[in-house]
């Protein structure tokens, strides 16, 4: 057994998968707006950023007003999806989000 605890940084470090459970397991991250933090980290990274979007999709789904700003930018920016990037953005917006107004 790993006596040491895994970080974010290890995660994004790693070349296994990560998921929310591996997000949930860090002492690091204690409430879910650091956990949508951490997913926009990984999304930012080349090796996991499918992973970031499969952490931080359903937290967008779910309501999530920084993670439907993130999806939005990722969407626009990533994917070069503009329609769909706009639908997270409004999405945002209805909820007071000033980004995404």
């Amino acid at each position: 057994m790993d006596s040491q605890k895994k970080t974010l940084d290890d995660l994004v470090r790693g070349d296994a998968p990560v998921r929310m459970v591996d997000l949930l397991e860090l002492d690091e991250l204690q409430c879910r707006s650091e956990i949508v933090a951490a997913a926009a980290k990984l999304l930012q990274d080349p090796k996991h950023c499918h992973d970031g979007y499969d952490i931080i999709g359903p937290l967008a789904a779910e309501g999530d007003v920084e993670a439907q700003f993130i999806i939005g930018d990722f969407c626009e920016s990533a994917l070069k999806q503009p329609k769909q990037a706009a639908i997270w953005f409004q999405r945002a917006a209805d909820q007071g989000n000033p980004q995404a107004q």
